[in-house]
């Protein structure tokens, strides 16, 4: 099963938004409106356009130049100018990027509109911005990901996908282009890839490691696309909430003897949340480091070294990241093994 997210919202969402929610939106610094007279030259900008842009309504004053002076360099071009805007330049939707006065970068879906008089001739325009920077960052991530995970597949035919605790799969494009299935056929029952005489045996390894929530590995045959068979071995790792409570789960699944597959996204997280403090006190003898070596190295506290190597329930998820990937940069490997237990070596 595929669980599908809402479609993007844009600024032209905002036509059909009620007046409650734009109101929110604009007291939240989430979209604003602007306008220009062009015979008084007269600017007006509502609140939440100030916010939006990082800028003091009561010491600036607005004008269309200072609005396209914030836009990115790289996107100045692509708006039109005020003596193009008079001349009846239409701009139409895009997606800018502006530049507030602390630094800090957004991402705006901006729409203007022309008021034209009975002759045509240009009286004004208005525009609505919609900042959508959470949006257009996650939409880089995702595309970064999804490179990735193409060329780790056109290398190795290594893939990962997700579960949710119901048992709810999320395959990648890759999973079907190996397997020849569909996602529907995928939804009536996620372990079709897996050859008929080892199916319920696989299902049954899944389930009981899912009942307790531990790392597992697996290693089934699996149908291939084109009526072929090959055994394949497949890592999987819980994800847990601040809590310990699981999540999600994510997998990475490769032919056998395949090596050199680094963990990524979900399973890269669920890994590092599986390392305890003996894989880190392990590591450190590994290296001949001391707690204090480590906690300089990855620019920790050695009290948090200390929490990460005692308690490492307790320990933020940032610290633990910062912690593994100082160890990985100098040589550690942590390995998952057959029956989930994560080894740690050096290269």
């Amino acid at each position: 099963m595929t669980r599908r997210s809402d479609p993007a919202m844009d600024v032209d969402s905002l036509q059909f938004s009620s007046r409650h929610f734009l109101h929110l939106l604009e007291s939240r610094g989430i979209s604003g409106t602007w306008g220009w007279r062009f015979a008084a030259d007269q600017h007006v900008w509502s609140p939440g356009l100030f916010r939006i842009l990082g800028l003091d309504p009561q010491t600036t004053r607005p004008s269309y130049d200072l609005l396209v002076g914030l836009v990115h360099p790289e996107d100045r071009g692509r708006m039109a100018s005020g003596a193009g805007l008079i001349r009846d330049v239409s701009q139409g939707k895009q997606t800018i990027r502006v530049i507030r006065p602390d630094g800090s970068h957004r991402a705006l879906s901006v729409r203007s509109e022309l008021n034209l008089a009975p002759d045509g001739r240009p009286l004004g325009i208005a525009g609505s911005v919609l900042d959508v920077t959470e949006r257009e960052s996650l939409r880089r991530a995702v595309a970064a990901e999804q490179r990735r995970r193409r060329a780790l597949f056109d290398r190795t035919r290594t893939l990962t996908f997700s579960n949710d605790p119901d048992y709810a799969y999320t395959f990648s494009e890759e999973a079907y282009e190996l397997t020849g299935l569909s996602p529907d056929e995928t939804a009536d029952d996620a372990f079709l890839a897996v050859v008929t005489e080892e199916r319920e045996h696989w299902r049954a390894v899944s389930l009981a490691a899912h009942q307790v929530g531990r790392v597992y590995t697996m290693k089934p045959v699996l149908y291939i696309a084109g009526r072929k068979r090959e055994r394949f071995e497949i890592f999987t790792v819980p994800i847990t909430d601040a809590s310990g409570q699981v999540v999600d789960w994510g997998n990475l699944a490769r032919p056998l003897g395949t090596r050199g597959s680094p963990p990524l996204g979900m399973l890269l997280k669920g890994l590092e949340q599986a390392i305890g403090g003996h894989h880190l006190r392990a590591a450190r003898a590994l290296l001949d480091w001391s707690m204090s070596d480590l906690a300089r190295a990855a620019g920790l506290s050695l009290s948090t070294v200390k929490r990460m190597e005692e308690h490492p329930d307790g320990t933020a998820q940032r610290s633990r990241h910062k912690a593994v990937e100082t160890l990985r940069t100098v040589g550690i490997q942590f390995s998952v093994l057959d029956g989930g237990v994560i080894a740690v070596g050096r290269r």
